[in-house]
């Protein structure tokens, strides 16, 4: 996974985060360990490159960038991988959910496919959004729910601001 996007997501869920310091070796986000659960000053080192991170205080704290983001964000297995996937994560599982592999849009849609990702984790009662392109549109909106049904999330209502608009209000 791209550096960028490992930070984008930390930034998305207000995690602190280090990109330099006295426990951060280059190349390396570090970050307060949610293992030990008394870290504050960044033990945790993730490798972007190799998809890997390993707290410096405690050897067993180690393992795939899936199992940190589960514990960092209180997510399942299941819904870190659809979020990952929305960043066009490249770690090849099997069960990988993409809204580009499925074809709902193509790879210049990336952004929009993580707002529906985003909004699919977090149960969103609903996703406002004027892009009538790329994401309300009825057949692009049967696709994303189609992806999201195929992998056990519940349909997502997208709608544009002009439908939760009442006349007179």
């Amino acid at each position: 996974m791209n550096k960028d996007n490992i930070v984008e997501i930390l930034k998305a869920y207000n995690i602190p985060y280090a990109l330099t310091g006295k426990n951060v070796s280059k190349g390396y986000i570090g970050l307060n360990c949610p293992f030990c659960g008394d870290d504050d000053n960044f033990h945790l080192g993730i490798n972007p490159e190799k998809n890997f991170f390993a707290c410096w205080r405690n050897n067993e704290h180690r393992g795939n960038i899936v199992k940190l983001f589960m514990e960092v964000l209180g997510f399942t297995e299941k819904e870190v991988k659809l979020l990952l996937s929305s960043y066009d994560f490249s770690v090849d599982f099997s069960d990988k959910i993409c809204y580009n592999k499925e074809k709902v849009v193509g790879k210049s849609s990336i952004e929009d496919c993580r707002h529906i990702a985003v909004a699919t984790i977090n149960k969103a009662d609903v996703l406002v959004s004027w892009n009538f392109k790329h994401i309300v549109n009825l057949n692009r909106i049967r696709s994303y729910n189609s992806v999201n049904l195929k992998n056990g999330y519940s349909i997502l209502e997208i709608r544009s601001p002009k439908e939760l608009i009442k006349n007179g209000n």
